[in-house]
């Protein structure tokens, strides 16, 4: 009886050494030009998604928009600061801006010298013992004076225009704009509520265009640049869903990760328009690799596609390839 139970063990450890062996075998290289690569642990994440803040510090007056609602397109308001003191800087500002006074004014006094320098040129040809040359000396001094009247003004009234633009800018910073067009998806503050600057009040996001990364094993990285055409199956659960939506990546990792093994990760940005992907979901990407750049470590021979699980259970099926 013992002897059998020995010899059961051996048996055993001969079969797990030899099943190990037949694992540890390296992959052999393919020469094939349509490979696909799946992985199974892809991610559907935002592509845009921002905590909006005021610019200034302040007391929310009133909120435009709430959780759920649409922001059409950038720039839209979603609520003011209270901004009763900005509006009377800025009508302040405007009524300097535009005042004429002291331009007509130096105007006026710069046209009076004119017309005395020129009166007093007028009897000297006459006379020249009319006007003194004191006389003249002091009336075109008179004129230099308010010709820099004139431009003082004119130089002032700049100032105040520009001091409007200031005013006006402080005011619009009251108002809380967008910076996408999007959805707001959480709320963080609220009327009445004090708020610093840069605060978040709202979360907004866009759901027309999402971000799907994942991993693929860096002898794979060879053959994926963006441009590569991909094929993107969510799943909920354990279950695939039927639909597929095709992409193209969008960018390469150039850094390694230790993800399991060597691994580079790629994105891909595909356009939601109907909004049936949602951040968070994971996905099966399938990868059409390309031929040229020859890869560290191909699919053997014979071999469509090669499979990388995340150990989510349920059988992998295969996706069909790309259409040309």
């Amino acid at each position: 009886m013992l002897l059998t139970r020995k010899a059961a063990a051996l048996s055993l450890g001969f079969s797990a050494i030899l099943t190990a062996a037949t694992i540890a075998q390296p992959q052999q290289k393919s020469t094939s030009t349509d490979a696909q690569l799946v992985v199974d642990d892809a991610h559907v994440d935002w592509f845009q998604k921002s905590e909006v803040a005021p610019l200034r510090e302040g007391v929310i007056d009133r909120m435009e928009l709430r959780i759920g609602k649409e922001v059409g397109k950038k720039g839209d308001v979603i609520g003011y600061l209270h901004k009763e003191s900005a509006d009377l800087a800025v009508a302040e500002a405007r009524i300097q801006a535009e005042g004429q006074g002291a331009v007509m004014k130096a105007q006026a006094q710069k046209d009076l010298a004119a017309a005395v320098v020129l009166r007093n040129k007028a009897l000297n040809k006459i006379n020249p013992s009319y006007v003194s040359r004191e006389e003249f000396q002091k009336a075109e001094a008179e004129f230099a004076v308010a010709d820099a009247a004139v431009t003082e003004a004119q130089d002032t009234k700049k100032l105040a225009e520009a001091k409007l633009r200031t005013a006006e800018r402080v005011a619009e910073e009251h108002v809380i704009r967008a910076p996408f067009a999007g959805q707001i998806l959480e709320e963080f503050k609220h009327e009445g509520e004090s708020v610093s600057a840069r605060e978040p009040i709202v979360r907004l996001g866009n759901l027309d265009t999402v971000r799907v990364w994942a991993y693929i094993p860096a002898e794979y990285a060879f053959r994926v640049t963006p441009g590569t055409e991909i094929m993107i199956q969510p799943r909920l659960g354990n279950m695939k869903v039927r639909k597929q939506y095709k992409g193209v990546i969008s960018a390469v990792d150039q850094s390694l990760q230790a993800i399991a093994e060597e691994a580079v990760r790629v994105y891909a940005d595909l356009d939601n328009s109907q909004h049936e992907l949602r951040p968070g979901m994971k996905a099966t990407m399938t990868v059409m690799l390309r031929p040229e750049g020859a890869a560290l470590a191909s699919p053997a021979p014979g071999t469509q596609a090669a499979s990388v699980s995340s150990g989510v259970g349920g059988r992998q099926a295969e996706l069909p390839p790309l259409p040309r």
